[in-house]
């Protein structure tokens, strides 16, 4: 419910703010019907991702004529963005395009139609008419973006995948300074490298998984904002989030979870695992039972892969310069 947003989230009064207990998620699984229960758990395992070949479908034409109608059928007001991308933009909603949505929503053409649409008006939101129908490349719709995403990366993929074959996303909470990184910069980031990731159809097919570093995670992250923005992206992108991972433990971390559970919806709430402990018995735990050895870790957790936001960019850049070019 989008009303969540005016609810308090400053970074006072961590006690007064709406809360999931650890007593009403347990309640709450419980509750759960079997059958999301155990789709729930094959996505924390990576069972999910290890048959997604096995599951995907081509989407023909015909499902793409059913979308198409589908969208016709929709408010003007929720489909004015996606409209208007038709007419400024006609490459960047082209059948590939969505093709992604229809992957994403298992060739449900009501519900691509919809996450479709409210893609264009997530997007619109985060980059604004002078930057929405650029294409989403480092000199189009992140021009001007390259410095601060290397001086301040928040979130970042990993260069390698799980041994499930999903892309990893690494969310460092320290780094978070909205006075000097505004909130929809760095959801304009996140976008930037989710859309990235899912070039690789193996990507769109298996998933990603987030990775948080719970010693670092404070107040810093409570805001309406970034909260609000982040349920937001993450209910219109074209790929399904398998799980999240906060390792680790901070003094106020069982808290902030509670918080963080509450606004982020039931999709990511019942896909989160908290790992504390020793460093030996978490990554012992990462890797026997979610698909996370060391070599698919960030050094920062103890794991081997070192975050190399400038290394991204530098290869993404000539990989954008390489499409530009005529053939």
């Amino acid at each position: 419910n989008d009303n969540m947003a005016s609810k308090d989230i400053s970074n006072n009064g961590l006690f007064d703010k709406p809360r999931i207990t650890l007593e009403e998620e347990i309640a709450e699984m419980e509750a759960l019907d079997a059958r999301l229960a155990l789709s729930i758990e094959c996505d924390l395992r990576g069972m999910t991702a290890r048959l997604a070949r096995m599951q995907v479908q081509s989407a023909t034409n015909e499902l793409l004529c059913m979308m198409n109608k589908e969208i016709s059928k929709l408010p003007s007001d929720l489909k004015a963005v996606y409209n208007q991308a038709n007419m400024e933009c006609p490459e960047l909603v082209d059948n590939y395009h969505k093709m992604k949505f229809l992957e994403r929503e298992d060739n449900n053409p009501v519900m691509s139609a919809s996450r479709l649409v409210r893609y264009w008006k997530c997007r619109m939101a985060l980059f604004g008419p002078e930057r929405c129908f650029l294409p989403m490349t480092l000199t189009g719709a992140m021009q001007g973006e390259i410095a601060n995403m290397i001086m301040w990366p928040v979130r970042q993929f990993l260069p390698v995948k799980d041994t499930a074959g999903r892309a990893i996303l690494v969310f460092r909470p320290e780094l978070c300074n909205d006075d000097k990184y505004n909130v929809e910069q760095q959801m304009m980031a996140l976008l930037y490298q989710i859309e990235a990731a899912i070039e690789d159809p193996e990507v769109r097919h298996k998933g990603i998984i987030f990775i948080s570093h719970g010693k670092d995670m404070g107040l810093n992250i409570l805001k309406t904002k970034t909260l609000f923005l982040l349920r937001n992206l993450i209910n219109v992108i074209p790929v399904h989030v398998r799980a999240v991972h906060t390792i680790y433990s901070s003094k106020l971390l069982p808290k902030v979870l509670e918080v963080l559970k509450y606004f982020v919806g039931d999709e990511m709430r019942w896909r989160h695992v908290w790992h504390h402990g020793s460093e030996e018995k978490v990554l012992k735990d990462l890797e026997n039972n979610f698909c996370l050895p060391r070599r698919c870790l960030p050094t920062e957790v103890g794991g081997d892969v070192v975050l190399d936001m400038g290394a991204f960019i530098a290869n993404r850049l000539e990989l954008e310069m390489r499409r530009a070019q005529p053939y």
